[in-house]
Parts: C-alpha cells; structure tokens; sequence
C-alpha cells in the first residue's frame, strides 16, 4: 500500500507541479483527507467496496464544491481504481514531496524551560541559515518544556534523521548557543573511580 500511495502522490505532485498548482492541490487534499478522517461514515462510503465506482463518484461531486478539476478528476480516479483507502499515506506523501520542494524541515524543539515565541522563531530562522531551508513545527506543536531534560534543549529533525541535543550544556542563554558557528557537542561528563 505504501508504494502504491507513493506512485499516486507522485503523479498529483507532477501534475501539480506543472501547472503551478502546488500550494492549492496541497490544501485541498488536506481538507479531503481530514474531512475523511473525521467523519466515519464518509469514509466507509469511499471504502467500501459494497457501493458501485458511479455511485462513489457521484456523492463525491455532491460533496465536493468549489474543489479544481485536477483535484476533482484525481479522486475520480482514485475511485475508479478502487484505490481510495490510500488517501491517507498519499496524503503524507505528498506533504513530503511538497516539503522538499520548498525546501522545508520539519523541526521539533524540546527545551528544559519553556521559550517564548520570538525565541523559538530567531533559534529556526538560524536553523534556515545554517541548512539553507525555511523549517516549521509539525501541526499542533507548540513550545513546551520538558521534564526529561535537566537543562538546555533539544532539536529533532524527521528529515534527514538527525538530532541536535545540547540537554546537558552548561546553563547559558539559548541564543548563546546558536550563535554563529552552531556547532553543539556535549560536555565530557567528569567521572571519578572510587
């Protein structure tokens, strides 16, 4: 099911892409999908296999208004494929073809004292500098504070795998920490052998 969403995904991003319809199809596919999510019996609906191809694309012009033809005719096909269960992993994949392509990195920040947002937006805007990317919190996040950390914070990246973490730094400023070059490493903790 994975690779199958990947090649849908794919083929709405070039379409997309080609007629500059990123940021719109984007949005509407979101919808779509949440619409889905939140509503079980739309989603049985589209699932099932017990309604006919006409009957799913008929309630779905229904239900649909104002949506762009590519859009329109790419869900269409997703019915006529009987493909429609997809829609969620495409949707991810989509949302990572888009990223790239905007040159996004999700970023999720954990810090040992809540920050304030002009703090978290200067620390991302360095990130941007240093990766040469625009990054964003994944949707719902906001900065919080930790109990798992002692002091410092912390930065994890789903794109490439990484992490930065600098949770047992001395106690300096943040923004001490980002400055220019933003080189983190953690202190050799001192052990003695009794």
């Amino acid at each position: 099911m994975e690779e199958l969403a990947q090649v849908y995904a794919r083929s709405l991003f070039e379409v997309a892409r080609e007629q500059n319809k990123l940021d719109v199809l984007r949005e509407q596919l979101g919808q779509f999908a949440d619409a889905m999510k939140q509503n079980r019996e739309l989603e049985l609906f589209f699932f099932s296999p017990y309604f006919s191809t006409k009957e799913k694309q008929e309630g779905l012009e229904k239900l649909l208004d104002g949506a762009d033809d590519r859009f329109m005719n790419f869900l269409k096909l997703l019915i006529e494929n009987h493909r429609m269960p997809v829609i969620y992993r495409l949707r991810r994949e989509y949302e990572r073809l888009w990223e790239r392509e905007n040159r996004l990195l999700p970023v999720v920040l954990t810090s040992a004292v809540e920050l304030d947002q002009q703090t978290v937006k200067d620390l991302g805007d360095r990130i941007g500098e240093r990766t040469v990317t625009r990054w964003r919190s994944p949707p719902g996040w906001s900065p919080t504070s930790s109990a798992g950390l002692s002091s410092g914070w912390a930065i994890r990246s789903s794109t490439p795998p990484s992490a930065i973490d600098s949770s047992n730094c001395a106690r300096r400023s943040l923004m001490a920490l980002a400055e220019p070059p933003l080189r983190l490493s953690r202190p050799a903790s001192s052990t003695t052998n009794d």
